[in-house]
């Protein structure tokens, strides 16, 4: 035999070998598909039957607790306060910034050829 005949022979049974393997690795790979989507499936089931799971109402599509309705009322008018204060320092301040550090530079003359 020749050297071209031996590689042929030698390839062949690589790929005999590796197509008797092949069909198992695909068994194998589907199965691993269909037992992941039936655990999502189970626990979809599991999560919808939970009744009260502690998530606020108005996410389960209710009314809001009249307690958080007033607290946050509160804390907006806090918000809108902290706000306020802030935007009016940084107002103040406004006149003494420079960017990046660099202090304001005169407007340049025209230029006449």
């Amino acid at each position: 035999m020749t050297k071209v005949n031996i590689m042929q022979t030698t390839e062949r049974k690589q790929l005999v070998s590796t197509m008797t393997v092949e069909p198992a690795h695909a068994l194998g790979v589907v199965l691993k598909c269909g037992v992941c989507l039936a655990l999502l499936t189970l626990l979809l089931v599991i999560g919808s039957f939970r009744e009260d799971d502690g998530t606020a109402p108005e996410a389960r599509g209710g009314a809001p607790h009249a307690a958080a309705v007033a607290g946050s009322s509160g804390a907006a008018a806090h918000r809108k306060e902290v706000f306020e204060e802030r935007r009016a320092r940084f107002a103040g301040n406004a006149s003494n910034r420079t960017f990046a550090g660099v202090a304001s530079v005169a407007p340049a003359e025209p230029y006449a050829p």
